[in-house]
């Protein structure tokens, strides 16, 4: 009764290569390239980029001052909305990317289980039949096979449900097959600037900053320009206090910006650390591995002891991935943060370069 269970399992995972025998093979910078070009919501902001535009070449052809200065005002505001869209489209395609094929792998992975238990169980029949077990243990491998099949659906039904929300994210039709041709291992690269460094950096960037000190600017002239005989005390007065405002606000901003680079830096160092432990750990866990197979050629140790020591080396793995790939994403808020942006991807699209000045 198994072998009809899984067979049908095969075949509905290679039915799709089947269905469309010409899917679109995507590297990283293609799906990039897709998303940018086809995702809804993206698609919907450039309406939105389009038209404010329109509204500058509009207002200019008029030759109203007032209605241009508006225009130029708003489709600056329009395109910066634009510019962070596509740039956080374009790590969520390279993320989802990744995660999907971490999926693809946890599907192999949980067939290679199937396998294995099917192999284990047909070994215990022998033991069995030998009268070397009971029969609570033959069919405990037995609801090894089930079990490990349960699983197996399930990783398929994931990998599937993944490819579906991959495919919306490009804008592709759903029934379109793809492939991904392009392997992404998770690169790590320790942050190389002190604290006082992305501190000061992500000063000369932070656009709440500007704005407070502009507001601080702003109320000084105003005070200036109060300050003279013919001005009533009262509107004086009150410019000052506007004054007083506006420091205690630049100062409160300066500190809030000290705290999330502050937070974001050591983060990052603890993730360092983290991954450094990691490190080691799998280093020690391949170490037990292979202790655990020469015993195992010994016959010193069973097939489930030497199954648990290779599960626990490939979950040392995966931890390691894990947390260079959260390290990864982690740094490239705070290099933004302060000042010093890298690519999403090396292959992926410049930012779109389209403020307007006055």
């Amino acid at each position: 009764m198994r072998k009809p269970m899984l067979i049908v399992l095969l075949i509905c995972l290679l039915l799709p290569a089947v269905v469309n025998a010409d899917p679109i093979e995507l590297r990283v910078a293609d799906a990039i390239n897709l998303a940018l070009e086809q995702n809804l919501d993206l698609r919907l902001l450039r309406l939105d980029y389009e038209w404010a535009l329109s509204e500058v070449e509009r207002a200019k052809f008029v030759g109203d001052e007032q209605m241009y200065k508006t225009a130029v005002e708003n489709f600056n505001q329009v395109a910066e909305q634009y510019q962070q869209q596509q740039k956080s489209l374009s790590r969520q395609v390279v993320t989802s990317y990744y995660e999907l094929l971490q999926t693809e792998l946890s599907v192999a992975k949980a067939y290679d289980q199937v396998k294995q238990a099917r192999l284990n169980y047909e070994q215990e029949q022998v033991r069995f039949q030998a009268g070397l077990i009971p029969q609570i243990t033959l069919l405990r491998a037995e609801n090894q096979i089930t079990l490990a099949e349960s699983s197996y659906i399930n990783a398929q039904h994931n990998l599937e449900t993944a490819y579906l929300e991959f495919k919306q994210l490009l804008g592709l039709a759903l029934d379109q097959d793809i492939l991904l041709v392009e392997l992404i291992e998770p690169e790590y690269e320790p942050i190389d600037v002190s604290f006082q460094e992305a501190y000061a950096g992500a000063q000369l960037v932070s656009k709440e900053l500007q704005a407070a000190q502009e507001a601080v600017d702003l109320a000084s002239r105003q005070v200036s320009q109060l300050d003279n005989e013919y001005t009533p005390r009262v509107e004086l007065e009150k410019a000052k206090v506007q004054l007083e405002k506006a420091k205690v606000q630049l100062e409160k901003v300066t500190q809030t910006l000290y705290f999330q680079v502050r937070s974001a830096y050591w983060t990052l160092k603890n993730g360092e650390q983290e991954i450094e432990a990691k490190e080691r750990e799998l280093v020690l866990a391949e170490k037990e591995l292979q202790s655990a197979r020469v015993k195992y050629q010994a016959g010193l140790i069973s097939e489930e002891e030497l199954a648990g020591e290779e599960q626990k080396y490939n979950e040392a793995e995966r931890a390691l991935k894990e947390a260079k790939w959260a390290h990864r994403q982690r740094s490239l808020d705070f290099l933004e943060m302060i000042g010093l942006a890298k690519p999403v991807w090396s292959e992926g699209q410049d930012a779109l370069d389209s403020t307007l000045s006055d």
